[in-house]
């Protein structure tokens, strides 16, 4: 993405903040029901619904939106 390279590093769980109204802060509408059906990891004990990535190159700078990409699987 520009400069900056990400390497995606391992599955990371859902947390409970998309299942939160953002403008009481109330619970909301919980999707996680459903996604536990088909993303459960028993490893990481939760809901896939993510990578966590680390910047391999171009710490610093920024990723603008609307920013061309290219994916390789290394």
């Amino acid at each position: 993405m520009g400069e900056v390279t990400l390497q995606l590093v391992k599955p990371c769980t859902r947390c409970s903040i998309p299942s939160r109204d953002p403008r009481t802060g109330e619970p909301s509408t919980d999707p996680l029901p459903a996604l536990r059906k088909f993303r459960f990891d028993r490893e990481l004990r939760g809901v896939t619904f993510g990578e966590n990535a680390v910047i391999v190159r171009g710490t610093g700078c920024e990723i603008q939106c609307g920013a061309q990409f290219r994916v390789s699987l290394d």
